[in-house]
């Protein structure tokens, strides 16, 4: 009874991981721009330190799969990357897209007010992390006046955690792979406001947990009808999909919208 007044009562979001990436280039200002366009409720991107200390949107530490090019973006200017085409490996008609800056997505989404804005600080090849990146990141969020609908999520949660001891108003949630022992605790321990996990490492009774502790539950990444479906009948608050086309019109006919 519980998990079915949950379900209906609350409308699990639709967010676009790294944008509408399951159709266009991830992580550029098209596939954001697409998501947005289709009315997703958020956007999930990833960001880099580069040699500059630009912020670059991109999910790995190398250029070489989007890109082509074999150079870790911590070796390189923005200029250098602006020059790389960022949306041909993913077909010919998408040649010329640009790998973006963080202040250019964070301009796009001002002009989507109801939009939630998910930010993964990833880290180095080698694991490390960027110093100061997630203190840098913030301090851009606020600046464009998006701090109210902004989180920023990790794996590296010892970052985060740092981090929110300098931060004003830091809101964080924390990123896992694996299943773990009453993640509520931990979670609420570590002073993250959601728990972002792997959706296959949920149930109802993590979910029902973590509401009870005031968490929000944001899940990745669920590209299947029969996985959302399952994951709203949990009342998951969130859902990272790389294809908002297919559940962005199961979101309207299991919640009535």
């Amino acid at each position: 009874m519980r998990e079915e007044r949950e379900a209906k009562t609350r409308v699990t979001k639709i967010w676009g991981h790294r944008g509408f990436s399951g159709r266009f280039p991830e992580n550029t200002l098209l596939a954001f721009e697409r998501a947005l366009e289709m009315g997703v409720d958020g956007i999930e991107l990833d960001v880099h330190r580069l040699a500059d200390g630009q912020i670059a949107v991109m999910h790995d530490a190398s250029a070489a799969r989007t890109t082509g090019v074999r150079r870790q973006l911590m070796d390189m200017s923005q200029d250098e990357l602006k020059l790389l085409d960022a949306g041909g490996w993913k077909g010919e008609g998408f040649s010329g897209q640009k790998v973006p800056m963080l202040d250019e997505v964070l301009n796009l989404l001002a002009k989507f007010p109801k939009a939630t804005i998910n930010v993964e600080i990833k880290q180095q090849k080698d694991g490390a992390v960027y110093p100061h990146l997630v203190e840098d990141v913030w301090n851009k969020i606020e600046q464009h006046g998006l701090a109210k609908r902004c989180i920023v999520s990790s794996f590296h949660h010892v970052e985060l955690h740092t981090a929110s001891a300098r931060l004003q108003n830091f809101a964080y949630g924390l990123l896992t792979h694996e299943c773990l022992v009453a993640p509520w605790e931990y979670v609420s321990r570590v002073g993250a406001s959601a728990f972002h996990p792997n959706f296959r490492t949920l149930d109802a009774s993590v979910v029902d947990a973590c509401h009870e502790q005031h968490l929000r539950v944001h899940a990745y990444t669920v590209n299947t009808r029969e996985d959302a479906t399952r994951l709203f009948d949990m009342g998951v608050d969130a859902v990272c999909t790389d294809y908002p086309d297919i559940l962005l019109p199961l979101q309207k006919e299991y919640f009535g919208l």
